[in-house]
């Protein structure tokens, strides 16, 4: 199972917020959300990020965000 596919099984039955965010850092992926930078995340293989390019952050209590390119 890929580790994005089993951080969204794990997500089910906590609450999820979806928010906007920055990618600043593509390798490991690090973002910039809710104000606060440095935050590392959890990309989807295959998926094509690139630093400075708008995303949105997947958030579930514990656990890093799932992070979702847009328009890639």
């Amino acid at each position: 199972m890929q580790p994005a596919a089993k951080k969204l099984l794990e997500m089910q039955g906590r609450p999820v917020t979806l928010a906007p965010c920055t990618v600043t850092q593509v390798s490991p992926l690090v973002v910039t959300l809710l104000g606060a930078t440095g935050i590392p995340g959890v990309s989807i293989p295959g998926a094509i990020y690139t630093v400075g390019d708008p995303a949105n952050a997947l958030l579930a209590s514990p656990g890093k965000p799932i992070i979702l390119p847009i328009g890639t």
